[in-house]
């Protein structure tokens, strides 16, 4: 029996990806309010990425699909 697997967008761990990415963005761009510390911000949302995604990959049952499409 192999495994099936998931379309990209489906992926809970690339989606934490993705709003890691738009918290480092926001705070490149000082898109944040100026009380708030960036550095404390950034620290603290990289930490709790980092425990997601381990989380997320020990959850994990079926891989990404390679190609366009999920079979």
């Amino acid at each position: 029996m192999g495994e099936v697997s998931k379309n990209w967008w489906e992926s809970k761990t690339i989606w934490t990806q993705v709003i890691a990415m738009a918290f480092a963005l926001g705070s490149g761009l000082k898109w944040w309010p100026q009380d708030l510390d960036q550095t404390q911000v950034m620290a603290a949302v990289m930490g709790v990425v980092g425990v997601i995604t381990i989380v997320f990959r020990f959850m994990t049952h079926k891989p990404i699909a390679q190609g366009t499409s999920a079979t």
